[in-house]
């Protein structure tokens, strides 16, 4: 809370903007889920929680690094790991059969180099992010 401590008013319409995600539980408490920039918002207002997304395609295609981006507005899973395009195809498959259509992978990358991460290993969705624009 130091860097909130010079502010003039660190809160906005009555909250401090963190960033995080949270659940409301029981009486005045709650609990941090997650972080804003961890979800995806597409035109239409459907949200995508990308670790949710990340994680189960993870496992679909045994261990690969996987991470979330909008690219030209569209939901993209960026692969890196053995991982062909057919192996990529058949996972999507898969996890797409059980999302409405809204919530589904729209398409897929595969990456040779390993996914951009902070020093304390948090992805670096941004930089993907950038890549695909200047494609």
């Amino acid at each position: 809370m130091k860097g909130y401590l010079k502010e003039p008013s660190p809160l906005v319409d009555g909250w401090l903007p963190t960033g995080d995600l949270c659940r409301a539980e029981g009486d005045r408490k709650i609990r941090i889920i997650g972080r804003r920039k961890a979800m995806l918002v597409l035109k239409d207002g459907t949200k995508i929680w990308c670790p949710e997304y990340e994680e189960e395609m993870s496992r679909l295609l045994n261990g690969a690094e996987t991470a979330m981006i909008l690219e030209q507005d569209l939901p993209t899973l960026i692969i890196h790991g053995s991982v062909t395009d057919e192996m990529a195809a058949r996972a999507a498959a898969q996890f797409n059969a059980h999302r409405p259509r809204s919530q589904q992978i729209a398409q897929w990358k595969l990456r040779s180099e390993p996914l951009p991460r902070t020093a304390t290993g948090k992805l670096q969705r941004w930089i993907l992010e950038k890549e695909g624009e200047a494609e």
